[in-house]
């Protein structure tokens, strides 16, 4: 479900046999935790506010390489999150 992949719910349901209903369990738990889950296959221009807040939130203190690292990990660019 986490960026770069952003595979979908039921595609990791097929893929490992856990029920979809734990998979979203999951997910809401980890967007609680503020943990950067989007809960879409898009890409980052189109996530909602809630997951781009997260984003935005978890990549505040980095600079130079650990932003780049946390951007690789995400599939995004810094000038997303600028934005």
């Amino acid at each position: 479900m986490s960026p770069p992949n952003r595979e979908s719910v039921a595609e990791i349901a097929r893929s490992t046999g856990i029920t979809t209903q734990t998979l979203y369990n999951w997910r809401s738990q980890w967007q609680k935790q503020g943990q950067l889950v989007p809960a879409t296959t898009k890409p980052p221009e189109q996530w909602s506010a809630l997951d781009k807040l997260a984003a935005v939130i978890q990549a505040a203190g980095l600079s130079g390489p650990d932003l780049g690292a946390f951007c690789r990990e995400r599939g995004l660019y810094p000038r997303q999150l600028a934005r």
